[in-house]
C-alpha cells in the first residue's frame, strides 16, 4: 500500500479511520471536524481503501448530499394533506431533498390526494366534523373549501358517504337533481338580473323595478313546478322565458311564457313596430304593392325604422 498524502500524520490517519467507520459521520462533516479540505480527507480515505459508508436503515440519501429522510413521516404528513414546502420545513431539509428521496426509493407514497392548507394536519378534525354534522356541505362550510374537496378526502379515507350529505343546508330538503339543465340556469339567471346590483344587466332589470315572485327566489322547485305545470316543456331550443303581457312587470305567475327571440323583439319596451304597421310593411312589397302606395323604404323612413328590418317584415321573414 502506498502511503496517504504526507501532510497527514499517523495520529491524523487513525483519527480519520475512526470517525469514518465508527460515527455517522459523513466526509463533508469529518474535514470540518479535523479543520482540513474535503478533497484531502476524500484522498485519504480513497488511498486507505476504507469500505463505503453504509446508509442509514430509515431513508434514503440523495446523490449529491447525505441527507437523509424519513419516508415513513413523509408518507404520514403527505396523508395529513401538506405540501412539500411545509413537509420540508417540518423535516428541516430541502424541498428537493424531499422529491429526490421519494423519487429514488421503492418506499410507495401515495400523492393522488392534492396538498391543501387550510386542511393540512386537519384531516381527523374534517372526519370528526362529518360525522357530527352528517352533511359535506355543513363540513365544508365550517373549513371554508369546497365540497369536492371534503367528498374526495373522506372518500380517500374510506368514509362511507350518506345520502343525508345532499341535504341542502338552508332547508334540509334533498337537492332536485336539476342544477345542469336549461331551466335551473334560467332561473339562476333570473335572480341574477332581479336581485343583484353587480350585474350587468341589472339596470334593464332589477334597476327599473323588475322583480321575481317572492315564493321562487329561494325556492326553485316552485318555479320549476310553475313552469312545468302552466307553461309546459320548452318547446324548441330557440324559445327561453319572457315576461308577457307586461313587459314592465316582473317574473311572476302569469306575467311569463316560452318565446322566440322574433316574438321576444315584439315584446321590448324599445319596440317601435305595431302589427298595423307590420301589415302597411308587407302590403308594400314590390309583388303586390298597388301604384300610388308608399314603398318599403318610404314607409321605413316614416315610422323611423331601420331599412333591413322593415325589407325582412315585408318579405314575410320576420314579424310573422
Amino acid at each position: 500500500m502506498t502511503r496517504p498524502i504526507k501532510s497527514f500524520t499517523d495520529q491524523e490517519v487513525s483519527e480519520v479511520k475512526d470517525l469514518y467507520l465508527i460515527t455517522d459521520l459523513n466526509k463533508v462533516e469529518i474535514a470540518k471536524k479535523l479543520g482540513v479540505s474535503y478533497s484531502r480527507v476524500n484522498k485519504l480515505i480513497k488511498d486507505l481503501e476504507l469500505p463505503k459508508k453504509p446508509t442509514k436503515s430509515k431513508g434514503v440519501a440523495t446523490p449529491s448530499r447525505r441527507v437523509y429522510v424519513d419516508l415513513e413521516r413523509v408518507r404520514n404528513l403527505r396523508e395529513e394533506l401538506y405540501s412539500y414546502e411545509q413537509i420540508a420545513g417540518i423535516l428541516e431539509v430541502s424541498e428537493y431533498s424531499i422529491k429526490r428521496c421519494i423519487d429514488e426509493s421503492d418506499t410507495y407514497v401515495d400523492c393522488s390526494l392534492h396538498p391543501h392548507k387550510k386542511l393540512a394536519g386537519r384531516v381527523s378534525q374534517v372526519i370528526d366534523k362529518y360525522y357530527e354534522t352528517l352533511s359535506v356541505i355543513k363540513t365544508a362550510e365550517y373549513f371554508d373549501v369546497t365540497t369536492k374537496v371534503i367528498s374526495k378526502l373522506l372518500k380517500y379515507k374510506g368514509v362511507e358517504i350518506d345520502l343525508a350529505t345532499n341535504i341542502r343546508a338552508n332547508n334540509n330538503k334533498l337537492t332536485h337533481g336539476k342544477s345542469r339543465t336549461y331551466i335551473y340556469n334560467t332561473w339562476k339567471g333570473i335572480k341574477q338580473r332581479c336581485l343583484n346590483s353587480k350585474n350587468s344587466g341589472y339596470h334593464n332589470y332589477g334597476g327599473r323595478g323588475i322583480n321575481i315572485h317572492p315564493e321562487w327566489v329561494n325556492n326553485f322547485e316552485a318555479f320549476y313546478h310553475y313552469i312545468h305545470e302552466y307553461l309546459g316543456s320548452r318547446p324548441t331550443p330557440q324559445h327561453s322565458i319572457d315576461r308577457y303581457p307586461d313587459n314592465n312587470g316582473g317574473y311572476v305567475p302569469g306575467n311569463i311564457r316560452w318565446a322566440t327571440k322574433s316574438q321576444q323583439a315584439r315584446n321590448t319596451r324599445r319596440n317601435r313596430i305595431t302589427e298595423e304597421i307590420a301589415q302597411q310593411l308587407r302590403d308594400a312589397h314590390i309583388s303586390i304593392r298597388p301604384p300610388g302606395a308608399p314603398s318599403v323604404k318610404q314607409l321605413a323612413r316614416q315610422y323611423d325604422l331601420d331599412y333591413s328590418t322593415a325589407k325582412k317584415i315585408s318579405r314575410g321573414e320576420y314579424w310573422n
